[in-house]
């Protein structure tokens, strides 16, 4: 109630069982994360950095369907527990896929969850991005998918985003 954290819980996409587990949770303050996990350096941890970039989008793309029967939540594939999407977006009739890749190579393979359920075309995804670190990383994912995956640097992203809820 006081929005100190954010849970996000578990959405299917298409014949894709989702798991039935527990909700993930953000954090609201990123300075509160690290001084609860007493981490002084954030700056040269790239995988805390990028929970932490994670946990921005969420709180963006929160903000932004804010008001509206949007449901948001993450996908975790029940057969491969580890196969994950960050974001869905859950429109009354189209999903929108986000991966988070706050990272110096976004290269994501063909195997890779986000690539697969945009292969499905029973899942309705409609948009996917790759949120991505270098500010020069933007395009189109080269798999061969039914819906393109865009990619697209997270400043940029969040920056739209913002930009759309004032």
């Amino acid at each position: 109630m006081s929005n100190l954290i954010y849970l996000s819980k578990p959405i299917s996409v298409g014949s894709k069982g989702a798991l039935k587990g527990k909700p993930k949770i953000y954090i609201a303050d990123a300075a509160s994360r690290n001084a609860v996990l007493m981490i002084d350096d954030v700056l040269t941890d790239e995988s805390g950095l990028g929970a932490m970039v994670e946990t921005a989008v969420y709180k963006h793309m929160a903000s932004f369907y804010q008001g509206t029967p949007v449901q948001i939540g993450y996908f975790r594939n029940a057969r491969q527990n580890q196969k994950e999407v960050d974001l869905v977006v859950q429109l009354p009739r189209q999903k929108i896929l986000c991966e988070v890749k706050y990272r110096s190579n976004s290269h994501i393979p063909a195997s890779d969850t986000i690539v697969d359920l945009c292969r499905d075309k029973t899942a309705k995804v409609s948009h996917a991005f790759l949120v991505t670190k270098d500010l020069d990383d933007f395009g189109i994912i080269k798999h061969e998918t039914a819906t393109p995956i865009l990619r697209v640097p997270a400043i940029v992203f969040l920056y739209l985003l913002g930009k759309g809820t004032v």
